[in-house]
């Protein structure tokens, strides 16, 4: 269990360094650049992100799942990390190629999303899954605060104006380049990892037996990464920030309880011990109840010293944002530490498509009757993650592993 807490704490520095990095310069930013502009450039980076889905392909979990079943001989890491290297190269290129075609043939595709490439190869180069399945996060904790460092450092120097939004996505852009390099240069010198010629039938077999992982992620972000894209598109860039700077607050949370999840997922697997998940699940509960209602008191706070201003509706736009903690703590946990170990791959699609489908029913709803605008897409949100907690926690006590904590 010692790794386990290790790994905890340097996953729980990771995600926070993830979160409240981009929020120490946040005031910069909207001073600088203003909040127009500011959410113009979410809104690209929002569309790069969203097809980094098909780059991860759930690997993070699938992934993970390999290399953690492999044993620790130096070298023995080299077929696997070749095959998700390669496969997750090739989705690159292709994304690449869409996003440069696409640009000056659509009008709304401009500087900023190409300046934004940099995610998807960042993605690339930053195997998180490796790192994971050998239970090593403190490479990672380490290289990701670098690369924060680095983003903070040139947007401070060298943003000036609304002029410079390329910039804004160019050195988000050269950041991750940068961490995903070192991670890299890591895997290599320490873990014997050496970068092959590509085993054709290898990649292909990782396409097959990862689908039902990517399955899962691609229609649960999905929903998750369509709604910055929506609400800039209908609500405008104005409220997109606002939106963004709420959901960094719930990813604050989810970063801690990302922690905890993705810290004890390779010790289930290894010893498919389920005792303390019930554990862990009424403590996150716990946890997410008190970080709403403070979050809550002290919203026009936050809003006035990131945004100085308040305003009535970025103080709704926050707090009906916020209400998702207090689901996603079920939904998270109960996937990753019960679903996944328990091989439901098949079961977790389901339900995620099961849930990207009434997402999208929703809104197109809304549309149908003419009342689609920021508030309502994200309360769209926020009931779509009430509903895909059900379903996991549904799931996780019909197979008695909750349970098992009440019989001890």
């Amino acid at each position: 269990m010692n790794i386990v807490l290790k790994n905890f704490s340097y996953l729980a520095i990771l995600q926070l360094v993830n979160v409240v990095a981009p929020l120490l310069i946040y005031p910069v930013i909207i001073n600088r650049v203003g909040v127009n502009q500011f959410g113009n450039v979410i809104l690209a980076q929002s569309a790069i992100y969203y097809l980094t889905i098909f780059v991860n392909y759930g690997l993070n979990i699938y992934g993970t799942k390999l290399i953690s079943g492999i044993n620790s001989k130096v070298g023995s890491y080299n077929e696997v990390f070749n095959n998700i290297f390669y496969f997750k190269l090739f989705v690159s290129i292709m994304i690449s190629a869409l996003v440069i075609l696409s640009w000056g043939l659509i009008e709304s595709i401009n500087i900023i999303y190409v300046f934004s490439l940099g995610i998807v190869f960042g993605d690339l180069l930053l195997p998180i899954w490796f790192y994971q399945g050998i239970e090593r996060m403190k490479y990672i904790t380490i290289i990701s605060s670098l690369s924060k460092i680095i983003y903070i450092a040139l947007v401070y120097f060298y943003v000036q104006d609304e002029s410079d939004g390329y910039l804004l996505a160019s050195f988000l852009s050269i950041s991750l380049l940068v961490g995903g390099v070192l991670s890299m240069i890591i895997a290599m010198r320490k873990y014997g990892v050496i970068i092959g010629k590509p085993n054709l039938h290898g990649v292909y077999a990782i396409g097959v037996n990862g689908f039902p992982y990517f399955g899962a992620m691609f229609t649960r972000d999905s929903y998750i990464r369509a709604t910055p894209i929506l609400i800039g598109l209908v609500a405008g860039s104005s409220i997109l920030a606002y939106y963004d700077f709420a959901n960094k607050c719930v990813s604050a949370y989810k970063s801690i309880l990302s922690a905890v999840s993705q810290a004890a997922f390779p010790y289930i697997i290894r010893t498919q011990n389920y005792s303390k998940v019930m554990y862990v699940l009424l403590c996150g509960l716990l946890v997410s109840i008190v970080f709403y209602c403070l979050s809550v008191i002290i919203s026009s706070e936050l809003l006035e010293f990131f945004f100085n201003e308040v305003n009535t509706q970025a103080i709704v736009i926050f707090r009906i944002a916020l209400i998702a903690v207090l689901f996603i703590t079920i939904s998270n946990l109960c996937s990753q530490l019960v679903l996944i170990p328990l091989g439901k791959g098949n079961l977790f699609f389901y339900i995620s498509a099961i849930t990207c489908i009434v997402y999208f029913a929703l809104i197109w709803t809304l549309y149908l009757f003419d009342v689609i605008n920021g508030k309502s897409i994200i309360w769209v949100s926020v009931f779509v993650e009430f509903f895909l907690a059900f379903c996991y926690l549904y799931m996780a006590i019909s197979m008695k592993v909750l349970r098992r904590k009440n019989d001890n």
